[in-house]
């Protein structure tokens, strides 16, 4: 396969945003999308051939510059064999949250850099052939435990649902747009791996049963905009009971959402992570405001981030051409 190269010095810098993923009902299968935070990567075309990570920004000393080891690199790399490019590229990368934060930072990084990659090079990819390459990206950090809902709501934006992780079956769903999302982030790391590893190998019938029905009752109610039904759905029987034990503050701080009206709250991801859906921007901002006084998240011990659902995904924030 091949492409019209770009000139040398030309580059691109896609945006990807963080996402919030299993919303208490739905492990593995539900995923949406904020407005920030979120990751930056740059690609430029560059004389020597081969695919080099120039610098990261925010880096906690942790990612490798290696690309072969690299979320973002991976992904280009397999990307610039199979088009078979004669020249060069370098990448920059800018993390804006933590690795481990239950926020998809490996996943922005592998969905910004894909999608930088098919702006820069006009290839065209499909929404499923950009996700496959994610996927790459989000294996190097994920290993055997390897899942698409991050990717899969930063590169699509707004809500989805998993159908089929082998087949990359993706289904955007509806939702109101006065829809926000409210995330404490208490910045410890919890490694997903680990996380996982902690989790049941089996699950009584009727936990699972009950799990299915709310996973039901939430798509229903986001569709139907009845947010009274997906404040009901919004119960997990399986996973938060495990993990809420390792994040500090949770059940604290799912009441005090609670009380300012949250529709639901729960562990984002594997955590430490926790986020809260909100009707409308003033609730969010009263979960906001009562989370900054509780925890004193002031950057140094943790953030909160609030935003409406971001229904865009993956982006290009500029492109210049040498």
């Amino acid at each position: 396969m091949k492409v019209k190269q770009p000139d040398i010095g030309a580059s691109c810098t896609a945006f990807a945003p963080a996402s919030v993923t299993n919303l208490s009902c739905g492990f593995d299968v539900l995923g949406l999308a904020m407005e920030y935070p979120g990751d930056e990567v740059r690609l430029t075309v560059a004389t020597e051939k081969g695919v080099r990570i120039k610098n990261i920004m925010n880096n906690s000393g942790s990612i490798p510059l290696n690309p072969e080891e690299n979320c973002a690199g991976f992904p280009v790399c397999r990307l610039y064999e199979l088009y078979g490019l004669e020249y060069g590229i370098e990448i920059s990368i800018v993390k804006h949250m933590g690795i481990g934060s239950g926020l998809g930072s490996s996943a922005a990084s592998a969905v910004a850099a894909v999608t930088a990659f098919d702006a820069l090079f006009k290839t065209d990819l499909s929404l499923t052939e950009k996700l496959e390459f994610a996927k790459m990206g989000e294996a190097i950090a994920a290993g055997d435990s390897v899942h698409i809902d991050n990717i899969a709501a930063s590169m699509y934006g707004g809500i989805v649902l998993v159908r089929d992780a082998d087949s990359l079956d993706i289904i955007p769903l509806d939702f109101p747009a006065t829809l926000w999302c409210v995330v404490l982030y208490p910045r410890i790391t919890l490694r997903t791996e680990e996380m996982r590893n902690i989790l049941p190998e089996t699950v009584p019938l009727r936990k699972a049963v009950i799990q299915w029905g709310n996973l039901a009752a939430f798509i229903a109610g986001l569709h139907q905009h009845d947010m009274s039904i997906v404040k009901k759905a919004m119960h997990d029987e399986i996973i938060e009971p495990v993990r809420k034990t390792y994040i500090p503050n949770f059940t604290e701080a799912k009441q005090i959402a609670e009380k300012k009206g949250a529709i639901g709250t729960a562990i984002s991801g594997s955590g430490p992570s926790i986020a809260s859906l909100a009707e409308s921007k003033a609730h969010a901002q009263a979960i906001h405001d009562a989370w900054t006084d509780r925890f004193n998240a002031d950057g140094k011990k943790g953030f909160i981030y609030s935003s409406v659902i971001n229904r865009r995904g993956a982006y290009v924030k500029d492109m210049y051409a040498e």
